[in-house]
């Protein structure tokens, strides 16, 4: 009696297999009814388009830069020479219209940096004519006692202190390469020291760890 019942189980169970049973077809699920198979229902899959993706507004930089004004005091603070310099005066407001006058990053183009540039050029060239500004940073500099690693370091680490230290060691390597050229170049000691100041300056005060914010 239980192997009777147990082959009718087996027999309806199979019966409902052959009425509804899904096989895998080469796009999908097929449906099987009754010995015959129905196509699978598909779903179109929708993309956004590549021009949706690129929301301007999702892009902005939570990196800023100075403006003008604070660009200005920085490079005072940084080199010791007054922004009320009557130098300095002329030039800031020769080059102010150029200067970043917003803290956004895009703002930062081709004629800012320039700017930018001028503006720490004449910061550089009134610091090198002030001997007690530089020795501040490199103690002992002179026309008679130029150490190249001690001026790349006193530059970078004084005027570049809140940046990574490893930033700041591969940053002085570069400025050793640009001061021991300098120094071995033609020229007495007093134009040596003048070009190695100004240069040295420059490259650190134009550069990006002053002006971002």
């Amino acid at each position: 009696m239980k192997m009777l019942s147990h082959t009718i189980l087996v027999l309806l169970l199979m019966s409902c297999l052959g009425k509804v049973r899904g096989v895998q077809g080469e796009t999908g699920i097929e449906e099987v009814v009754d010995g015959k198979s129905t196509p699978p229902t598909t779903t179109p899959t929708t993309h956004p388009k590549i021009g949706d993706a690129h929301d301007p507004d999702r892009f902005v930089s939570s990196v800023g830069m100075k403006t003008y004004s604070a660009l200005n005091q920085t490079m005072s603070n940084l080199t010791g020479i007054a922004s009320t310099n009557p130098r300095i005066q002329a030039a800031y407001a020769d080059l102010k219209s150029s200067l970043p006058n917003a803290n956004e990053l895009n703002k930062y183009n081709a004629s800012a940096q320039k700017a930018v540039a001028l503006l720490a050029a004449e910061y550089c060239n009134e610091f090198k004519n002030t001997p007690a500004r530089y020795q501040e940073i490199v103690p002992g500099l002179s026309a008679s006692s130029i150490n190249p690693q001690a001026i790349a370091e006193g530059f970078v680490r004084n005027f570049w202190g809140r940046e990574d230290i490893a930033f700041q060691n591969e940053a002085i390597k570069e400025f050793l390469i640009t001061i021991n050229s300098i120094n071995s170049g033609a020229g007495n000691n007093t134009q040596k020291l003048n070009k190695i100041v100004f240069s040295t300056c420059l490259g650190t005060l134009s550069s990006l760890p002053i002006w971002m914010l």
